[in-house]
């Protein structure tokens, strides 16, 4: 581990920043992609493109733990905190209407399963949990629907 000193800028495990925090040991920095014009410039990124913006993978819990632990260290904190609410509204929206999109494109008769090859570049881990019970449902029943499929090819044989 890197040594730290007094009245230093380092960069921290968030574990460490926690704890260090709680102890009044030091003050955070928040990272670039917490500040205000990164906010905006992500969240109308999102309102354009049907891809995600660049974020950490874990960027939903670290901003809701640097904004509790570290609210005296964020300019605009409500102004923040809305950004990154609608940010992650227009993202869980985006991806909702994605499996949906997924979903209808195989209801006449395409049996070949989409989800086999899925990628979705810049999902974070809060977002994969939370859209884990739709792809499993989605992926469930387009499983199904090939099984079927097979069954309507191959007629029963042994019987005359």
């Amino acid at each position: 581990m890197t040594e730290v000193y007094a009245n230093q800028v380092n960069n921290l495990p968030l574990w460490l920043i926690i704890e260090l925090k709680k102890r009044k040991m030091g003050e955070i920095i928040m990272p670039d992609w917490l500040s205000l014009p990164r906010l905006k410039e992500n969240l109308a990124f999102e309102k354009k493109s049907v891809e995600l913006s660049e974020l950490p993978f874990y960027w939903i819990e670290m901003s809701k733990l640097l904004t509790e632990l570290g609210p005296d260290n964020i300019e605009h904190l409500e102004e923040t905190k809305g950004l990154l609410r609608d940010l992650k509204d227009i993202r869980t929206n985006k991806l909702r209407s994605s499996f949906k999109a997924i979903l209808s494109s195989n209801k006449l008769g395409n049996c070949d399963n989409p989800l086999k090859h899925l990628k979705i570049p810049n999902i974070s881990g809060f977002e994969l949990s939370e859209m884990r019970p739709m792809i499993t449902r989605i992926n469930s029943n387009l499983q199904k629907l090939e099984k079927c499929g097979e069954d309507a090819s191959h007629p029963p044989s042994g019987s005359t």
